[in-house]
């Protein structure tokens, strides 16, 4: 019965890192990428987070004066959080922005060109260093 347990609770473990490349000397995490793609490092834990320009509050304020309601979920009604994903590179640019939390598509459009151009982001620091690191951001989207 242990063995069964153990060789089950192996199985799920892998399923869980399939895709993910883990290089423990540096606790960095390099996401699968495409044939064409080069793989970019990534930290999972850091002294001092990424974070947008002036912090968080700064950031909701961001996205509350640019977002720009689509015109037919706001006739449809449609409301919901759109949760975007991106990683912050060391020099505070964003890459592989992509929706993890879909609504629908007009919302979730909004939401990757509000990210797309936000200002450059302050990097994460480990080690005294600029890394990248990944970061999602809840879009809410809201009729009065």
């Amino acid at each position: 019965m242990k063995k069964l347990l153990l060789t089950a609770s192996m199985l799920f473990l892998l399923i869980i890192a399939k895709g993910q490349t883990t290089n423990p000397d540096v606790g960095e995490l390099e996401p699968k990428a495409k044939p064409d793609t080069p793989r970019l490092p990534v930290q999972i834990l850091v002294e001092k987070e990424a974070s947008f320009p002036g912090g968080t509050n700064l950031l909701f304020s961001y996205i509350r004066r640019n977002l720009k309601y689509p015109k037919e979920s706001k006739e449809k009604g449609i409301e919901g959080i759109v949760t975007v994903s991106f990683i912050v590179l060391k020099d505070g640019r964003l890459q592989d922005i992509k929706v993890e939390k879909s609504v629908s598509p007009e919302l979730d459009a909004e939401a990757l060109r509000l990210i797309s151009v936000s200002p450059v982001w302050d990097p994460a620091i480990q080690n005294g260093k600029a890394v990248s690191q990944s970061f999602k951001v809840p879009v809410t989207f809201k009729l009065n």
